[in-house]
């Protein structure tokens, strides 16, 4: 179940992909790319069939499989100028005419198509074999000229031929628009690390556009949350989160966006500047983020760097950026990180205090209560706003105290022992404090069960050894809570409840039932006076005994012994 809800999710993801990416066979950018008769990993081009015969036009849209080839039949039309006003007002691909038609005939259609849509491709289904024809046809681009009558093998042929050099001009385009964007981003990104002036890339930064205006900038890095995907999905899944991006602030008219390698995008800001800036830069990403996690569920974390003067101090705002974004381990993925939060939100906390409530619930065997101080010391940590090392470094101290408490139990060649090892030495794999935690969640769970499973075993060992502690040594009058305690290393506290539990009874009635039993059985097969049976069964003072003794049978020893004794 989890596999075929994992394939389902990233198919909505790569749908959203392809919602969002440029569609490079149109000639231009554009964010119409998805249809909903997509197929899985294919684009489906649209087709529009012209033709002034209607059993014409009925056979090819009924008998070709069109979906099978990567196709999608939008609409058919009687003639050209029907024709020409649905490919005005809709996306298409692909067009099937014939020549001859009233109103406006294929040819005439073929020349309006290849002047304003030069991308749509064209096909010629005529009955004319006229060399005149098939002229015209070229001098329009036309891409196919099939007489009639022809066979759906051949249109199908026809079809798959077209479908192969529309998918390699797609993949030329994609390939051009690419190189470019690396262009782009390679320039962008010397100006911003200060490896090349602004002066320098004056002429370079023309050709591509970019005008540098504006008396502050301000560099931001996002990281996108990418994991779990193959190369081609997550180059994918990065274009798309770059386009969204890209639209929001080529919206708002501040700047820039670049693609960098490892899921990240770099920003640049230019402007007026006001005092407020920094507010609206918050808001402007966070528009950004939350529109990359609700279009592509995946959460966008951005860094934002200070507000300099001029073009030679953005690697300052670019350095400081870096730094913010060291910070979103400890914090909630999608966050928005810049320097003023950082400042107004760090709190120093008593680590100990928090890490002695998460060990005090394991050793309680008190797994909610463990997973409360769990959540509460990672609460604190994000609350504190650290860095990573820093974050790590309390979590793994954590783990070196739980580890020394399982040593101290005895439980060094313990499965839980070697799991605390382990994440120890792993401590680096997790990407996040969010990860981090459903880890330490699963693994303190599994130490709550294993200290219990020990307790659980220990305690009845030792309320056993304490049971028959009581019963070799019930005749001593000294015998009481603190003597067994310390035969037992155990404070009296802890072995009270262990023996509560394990036995169902406290010490002191176990102790007392024990003796009133011994005192019973002397009585019974002895002669002893009640003083002797007394002093053999721990009481010092013999009217104490009489007094317990009738409290626990309902007669006194002399009553008892008389009824028994024969």
């Amino acid at each position: 179940m989890w596999i075929q809800n994992n394939r389902i999710a990233k198919k909505q993801r790569l749908k959203r992909i392809r919602l969002l990416k440029p569609c490079f066979f149109l000639g231009k950018r554009s964010t119409v790319y998805y249809n909903e008769s997509q197929k899985w990993g294919r684009f489906m081009y649209r087709v529009v069939l012209v033709d002034d015969e209607f059993l014409v036009r009925e056979a090819v849209k009924e008998t070709m499989d069109w979906g099978s080839r990567g196709f999608e039949l939008k609409g058919c039309f009687q003639h050209g100028e029907d024709a020409m006003d649905y490919i005005r007002d809709n996306p298409v691909e692909v067009v099937l005419t014939d020549i001859c038609m009233p109103y406006m005939d294929g040819l005439e259609l073929s020349r309006l198509i290849s002047r304003e849509y030069p991308h749509i491709c064209v096909v010629i289904l005529s009955g004319y074999d006229n060399f005149e024809y098939a002229k015209q046809a070229l001098k329009y681009r036309v891409r196919e000229y099939i007489l009639k009558p022809f066979s759906l093998v051949e249109l199908g042929q026809a079809l798959d031929g077209i479908r192969e050099k529309l998918d390699q001009e797609s993949r030329e385009r994609r390939k051009l628009l690419r190189n470019r964007e690396v262009l782009k981003s390679k320039l962008l990104m010397r100006l911003i690390c200060g490896n090349s002036s602004a002066a320098e890339l004056e002429a370079e930064l023309k050709s591509y556009g970019i005008a540098l205006r504006g008396s502050k900038c301000m560099v931001a890095v996002g990281d996108a949350q990418i994991r779990g995907e193959d190369k081609e999905s997550a180059e994918l899944l990065c274009f798309a989160v770059y386009n969204i991006a890209a639209e929001i602030i080529g919206r708002s008219g501040t700047g820039y966006v670049i693609q960098k390698l490892d899921h990240q995008l770099v920003f640049l800001l230019l402007g007026n500047f006001h005092e407020r800036w920094g507010e609206k830069a918050e808001k402007l990403f966070q528009v950004i983020s939350d529109s990359v996690k609700d279009c592509m569920g995946i959460r966008l974390t951005i860094g934002i760097g200070c507000s300099v003067n001029s073009t030679a101090q953005l690697y300052l705002s670019y350095e400081e950026a870096e730094d913010m974004l060291e910070y979103r381990y400890s914090q909630e993925a999608g966050a928005i990180l810049y320097r003023e939060r950082a400042e107004k939100t760090a709190v120093y906390e008593e680590w100990e205090k928090l890490q002695e409530n998460l060990l005090n619930a394991v050793r309680e065997g008190e797994k909610r209560k463990a997973g409360e101080s769990l959540f509460n010391l990672c609460m604190r940590i994000q609350e504190s706003f650290l860095k990573k090392d820093r974050a790590k470094s309390i979590i793994i101290h954590t783990l070196s105290e739980a580890r020394s408490m399982l040593e101290v139990m005895g439980m060094e060649g313990f499965e839980a022992y070697e799991q605390v090892n382990k994440y120890i030495s792993q401590i680096d794999g997790k990407k996040s404090l969010e990860e981090e935690r459903s880890a330490l969640e699963a693994m303190f769970g599994g130490l709550v069960d294993a200290v219990a499973e020990v307790k659980d075993k220990k305690g009845n060992e030792r309320a056993v050894l304490a049971v028959d502690y009581i019963r070799s040594h019930y005749g001593e009058s000294s015998l009481n809570l603190q003597s067994i305690c310390s035969y037992l290393a155990m404070s009296p506290s802890r072995f009270s409840a262990m023996f509560r539990e394990c036995i169902g009874k406290s010490f002191v009635e176990v102790l007392s039932d024990t003796r009133m039993e011994k005192a019973r059985e002397l009585l019974e097969t002895t002669s002893l006076k009640t003083y002797q049976i007394a002093e053999k069964t721990g009481f010092t003072d013999p009217h104490y005994f009489s007094l317990a003794f009738k409290k626990a049978t309902g007669k006194t020893p002399t009553e008892y012994a008389k009824e028994k004794r024969r």
